[in-house]
């Protein structure tokens, strides 16, 4: 059923996590069932959520919101175990993690991260995104797929 909105809008693009490769590529089978063309596939790799293990999740409550108050994402961000450093830096900010100390790269990471949600004209622009996003046609999957809990485990799909 989760591939079946890919017909129901008639995807050109799907974005999705590596966990949702199955159900992206059923709809593609779905499409190609109805005569529709194939949608093209973008995944990304999944974000770890703030314990380190399993995929960022507000349903497995190991998230930082971007509404959050600026001292709860900084909070959050600096209890991050090392080990996930290497993940936050690549998905985030497309960078290596800084060399020194741990505690530094963190800090860094968490400055940078709460800088781009409540720096001078983010919330205005995350606003506008958020608001163009609702009025598009991703609108009613994304909030679709908002009310699902899928589990909190890591896909190993790469």
């Amino acid at each position: 059923m989760q591939g079946w909105d890919s017909v129901m809008i008639k995807a050109d693009v799907e974005l999705g996590g590596t966990d949702q490769l199955f159900n992206i590529l059923v709809g593609r089978e779905l499409q190609r069932a109805e005569g529709q063309p194939e949608q093209v596939v973008f995944l990304n790799p999944l974000l770890v959520g703030l314990d380190g293990v399993h995929k960022m999740s507000k349903s497995c409550g190991n998230q930082v919101g971007v509404n959050e108050d600026p001292k709860t994402q900084f909070g959050k961000l600096m209890s991050l175990p090392n080990e996930a450093l290497g993940n936050y830096y690549s998905l985030l900010l497309g960078e290596d993690v800084p060399a020194g100390h741990p505690m530094e790269a963190k800090k860094q990471l968490a400055r940078r991260i709460v800088e781009r949600y409540h720096g001078e004209g983010a919330g205005r622009e995350r606003w506008r995104i958020l608001r163009r996003l609702a009025r598009s046609r991703w609108g009613s999957v994304l909030e679709g797929r908002r009310k699902q809990n899928d589990g909190c485990r890591m896909s190993n799909v790469e």
